[in-house]
């Protein structure tokens, strides 16, 4: 009896997770398949399949540039570990003995992913923002205060802003966990805003990310000045005589 109860657990365990799985992702296969067959009754499948095909192409895009990414900063914070278990020491004195610089390899690898596959959802969201980008053509017609072709507000312009955004949020959520491991390692003191030390690969690292930060922002100012152009100002839209002087 103990022995069909081992052989039946393995079983069990299998079907407990695809109730789990059909539960939390029953709700969107059904609305993929009604979106499917009304999209072919009315003769535009193709349509629905040319969001599917780049839905899929910017999340596969995202996820491996964001996996690359990220191993590469978390690997770089880690390298100041090694193979040594670190002990972090709080401001009473407790230590706390952490995992070792394998376990942790591992553990960023997992945040990595996981990471990654939460920037990869977020863009494949966007795919209309792309797709527009992709086959954008000018207009012809220049806008009398930048010289650029009206073209590059409607297509262009929200599609180097999407690239800004995701930058900034990369550089920063890298920041964040390189960050947090050199702490642990101590690496980075943890006097801060007292007195603040770090030694140095650990401060060429997030120098590096923070100048990166910057030149993100500097893209978006420049990018903020066409938008003036094309944003509501009180009553008018598009831009006003401060945008034009001042802004």
């Amino acid at each position: 009896s103990w022995n069909d109860t081992r052989m039946t657990r393995p079983g069990r365990i299998a079907a407990t997770v695809i109730v789990v799985l059909l539960f939390l992702a029953g709700p969107t296969l059904l609305r993929f398949y009604t979106d499917w067959l009304w999209f072919g009754e009315v003769g535009y499948q193709h349509v629905y399949a040319t969001m599917l095909r780049t839905q899929g192409t910017m999340f596969t895009a995202t996820f491996v540039i964001a996996v690359a990414w990220f191993l590469f900063n978390l690997r770089t914070a880690l390298s100041s570990i090694g193979d040594l278990r670190p002990v972090f020491t709080t401001r009473e004195g407790i230590e706390l003995t952490l995992p070792s610089g394998k376990q942790l390899r591992g553990l960023a690898t997992s945040a990595a992913a996981l990471l990654a596959v939460i920037v990869g959802l977020y863009a494949s969201g966007r795919w209309e923002t792309w797709l527009t980008w992709r086959y954008g053509v000018p207009f012809g017609v220049a806008d009398p205060i930048l010289d650029r072709d009206v073209g590059f507000y409607v297509y262009s312009l929200p599609f180097q802003q999407l690239l800004r955004g995701m930058g900034q949020a990369f550089v920063v959520l890298a920041a964040l966990a390189s960050g947090a491991l050199y702490l642990v390692s101590g690496s980075l003191s943890s006097g801060f805003p007292g007195r603040m030390s770090m030694t140095p690969g650990a401060r060429r690292h997030l120098w590096l990310l923070a100048a990166l930060f910057l030149l993100l922002m500097a893209w978006g100012a420049w990018l903020t000045r066409a938008e003036h152009l094309i944003q509501t100002s009180g009553l008018l839209h598009g831009a006003s005589y401060a945008d034009v002087y001042g802004r």
